[in-house]
């Protein structure tokens, strides 16, 4: 008898007026705790095995579309976890996410803030993971307070995630592989990985390695920000980075400054950001070309106007100047190519309200103590 009530149970749960009955209570269990809009075109669940959602929808507080998931893959014997807010998704696939994340005029929370806020993970509630895997997946941004905001774009995304744990307003994550393609910017990321995390208004990335077709940055990086949230992204973020030997290609400096010319790569030794975006320091910075190498420090003060760079040496050689200004008149090379290598130390104070420089330099043909003024022309 029980063997019979076993297969009969089997059966209507794999029957299409079970799996019905299991995608009303997934969908009424966030409509009705979380307050989500929510809509799943279909939706198979294995007690044994793998579920899957396809073409999961959610929409934001304006109607428009927040979360798109072409097709999602999850563990069913973590489902309870749904009942009492402790959710543990084990091993979960994921098919052409899409996150479409906007901050409507004059709201201070972006739909995605809202959202979270709607699950209530500040309450208590618990979600973790043995791995993630995303594939083909896109990231999309837009802040319409901002009049000349057009939506920033990262696409091409593949990631596997370990190790996800997320509690109240704390994150934890190892990231194996992720690759993506930031398209305002034609910036392609072939692979980086990383120990990410965020506890207490502080977020750290540790071990990050990032690879381009032209770059490699191994790099330390702490953001402390503040948990009431972020008013003014200049002064509210505070940064720490430690930049190990890393290479920058040119080509990668170029998706930002797209006139810039000059060597192939070059290479940064060492390298220590401390401050705020309006309020920083470069220390243990030393860079290092084919024939040329620079260490110092340099420290910029946007609200007092100035920026200060303290050059411990520098080592110049002509043929590093030629390859940043190919189109040098044969005179200026000559020149160049006259004086050698050179060799100095100093310190170099600028004041953008003024438009004032001051140099102090040690050279190798003696002191060099410059003040220059950059005076605006009457029209």
């Amino acid at each position: 008898m029980s063997i019979g009530l076993t297969i009969l149970s089997f059966i209507l749960f794999f029957s299409p007026i079970g799996q019905s009955a299991l995608n009303s209570w997934v969908k009424n269990k966030f409509i009705n705790d979380f307050d989500v809009d929510l809509s799943i075109r279909s939706f198979f669940m294995n007690p044994v095995g793998m579920s899957s959602f396809e073409d999961l929808l959610i929409k934001d507080h304006k109607n428009d579309t927040l979360i798109f998931v072409n097709q999602l893959e999850i563990e069913s014997r973590h489902f309870g976890g749904f009942i009492n807010n402790d959710i543990y998704l084990g091993e979960v696939t994921i098919d052409s996410f899409l996150l479409n994340h906007v901050k409507y005029i004059d709201e201070n929370l972006s739909n995605f803030d809202i959202f979270l806020e709607k699950l209530n993970f500040s309450k208590g509630a618990k979600l973790s993971a043995s791995k993630v895997k995303l594939n083909e997946s896109r990231l999309q941004f837009l802040d319409e307070n901002d009049i000349d905001s057009t939506y920033q774009i990262i696409s091409n995304l593949n990631a596997k995630l370990i190790d996800i744990s997320s509690e109240s307003t704390d994150f934890s994550a190892v990231i194996e592989e992720m690759s993506l393609f930031v398209e305002d910017y034609a910036l392609d990321i072939i692979h980086s990985n990383a120990l990410f995390s965020i506890v207490s208004g502080a977020a750290k990335i540790e071990k990050l390695n990032v690879t381009t077709p032209y770059s490699q940055i191994i790099a330390d990086l702490s953001v402390r920000f503040p948990v009431v949230g972020i008013q003014d992204p200049f002064n509210d973020i505070f940064i720490d980075a430690n930049v190990q030997e890393s290479t920058i290609g040119m080509e990668d400096i170029r998706s930002f400054v797209p006139n810039i010319s000059g060597l192939d790569s070059f290479l940064i030794n060492e390298l220590t950001f401390s401050g705020t975006p309006n309020k920083f320091s470069l220390d243990s910075l030393r860079l290092s070309l084919p024939f040329s190498n620079f260490s110092g420090s340099l420290f910029f003060n946007n609200s007092k106007k100035t920026s200060k760079l303290i050059i411990d040496k520098l080592i110049i050689n002509p043929k590093d100047i030629l390859a940043f200004m190919p189109r040098l008149k044969q005179s200026q090379v000559d020149f160049l190519q006259h004086l050698g290598t050179s060799k100095m130390s100093g310190e170099m104070t600028r004041h953008f309200s003024n438009h004032k420089i001051d140099m102090a330099l040690y050279t190798s043909f003696g002191l060099l103590d410059v003040d220059v003024d950059f005076l605006k022309k009457d029209s």
